[in-house]
This record gives structure tokens, sequence and C-alpha cells, in this order.
């Protein structure tokens, strides 16, 4: 009796991590792999071509098998500069405050104003036996500022309204609609990532059009 209190106990903390989890905008999702044809640039400035199975499970992993060789080639994110699959889904290598990751961009790769989107997953067992797996699903979107170095996450603390409207000042009135927080311009820290994200996108796009 106490053994089944105890293991029940364990199953309704175990339920209430996981509605916290989609709470806090994590959701149980299905594995995400793209499988397909690839083409990597690596940091040597070798570009190689074969055929992959990418996981956000190890997003820091790319495995390519080059038609005619039997060994599957691995590389680690250092060694690997950007990658596309099925001549559609980029990615590329950026460095941000906190990590390294492979992000794809949202906007044009060349605009000034760069903003990025980081998905990844970290599987969790679940069940009695814990014979089940869970995917939790972790998304991200990350901002490069022009004349910046490293991105930082949308929700970062120190990505100020001023400092994004300084970033862009040489575009003086779309500088001047994020200051003053005009309609669709707010950057504002209670707005949800998504949404964060959505303003971005539109300052990126506006900003490329002003130079």
């Amino acid at each position: 009796m106490k053994k089944n209190v105890i293991l029940l106990s364990i199953i309704m903390i175990f339920n209430y991590q996981l509605f916290a989890q989609v709470k806090n905008g994590v959701t149980n999702e299905s594995k995400i792999v793209y499988n397909g044809q690839v083409r990597a640039i690596l940091e040597n400035g070798e570009t190689v071509e074969g055929q992959t199975s990418y996981s956000k499970i190890s997003d820091d992993k790319l495995k390519v098998q080059v038609e005619g060789e039997k060994k599957v080639r691995k590389y680690k994110i250092k060694d690997v500069k950007e990658f596309t699959i099925n001549d559609t889904l980029e990615f590329i290598k950026v460095k941000s405050t906190t990590s390294v990751k492979f992000v794809r961009p949202l906007v044009d790769r060349n605009n000034k104003l760069k903003v990025y989107a980081l998905t990844y997953q970290s599987p969790i067992s679940s069940g009695v036996d814990g014979n089940k797996l869970l995917f939790p699903t972790y998304r991200e979107y990350w901002v490069l500022l022009p004349g910046k170095k490293k991105a930082v996450s949308v929700k970062d603390i120190t990505l100020s309204v001023k400092k994004v409207a300084n970033s862009i000042s040489d575009c003086e009135d779309l500088s001047k609609k994020v200051l003053k927080k005009e309609n669709g311009y707010k950057l504002s820290k209670l707005y949800s990532a998504e949404k964060l994200v959505e303003v971005y996108k539109k300052i990126s796009e506006e900003y490329e059009g002003c130079n």
C-alpha cells in the first residue's frame, strides 16, 4: 500500500511538471528529425553533400552519408558553418551571449538586423515503467542587432527598447517608432516570444528598405 502511494505521488508530480512545461511555452511533440539531401559548408571552406538525418535532440551535430562512402561522416558544430536540407531548410551557426547553435533565419540572412529561430528537444521517460518517451520541445527566438557579434534572446532583459532603437538610429523614422512604442513596433517584455519575434521581423524588413 505504501509503495502504491509513493508511486502515485511520483506520477502526480511528473504530470504536474509536464503541465508546467506546456504552461511555460514548452510543448510535448513527436521526435523532430529532418531527412534528405544536405549541403554543408564547413569552417575550413570545404563543401560536403550527401544524405542526412538531422535530429533536434542532437542538434549540435551533423551526420552526412556521402555517396560512394561506406562510413557516415560525423561533424561537430565547431566544424560546420552552415547547411541546407532539401534546398529549402537552412541552418546557420550563430553565437549568442550564452551558447553556439544551429538556427534558422526568419528574415533574409543578409539583413542587417537578423532574426533567428532555435528549436531543440530533450527526451524524458514517462509511464509507470519508464518505457515511454516524451519529447519536450523548446523554441527560442534570437536577434542579432546591427554591428553586434552575438545574438540575444528576444526575451533577454538586456535587450532594451532604447538599445534596439539606437542600433537602427541611421533610419530615423523607424528608430522613433520603436522608441515611442508605436502600434506595431512595441517591444514589450510582457509579450510572448512569438509575438515579439513578429515585431522584430517587421523592424528588420523595414530597416532594409530604409538603407
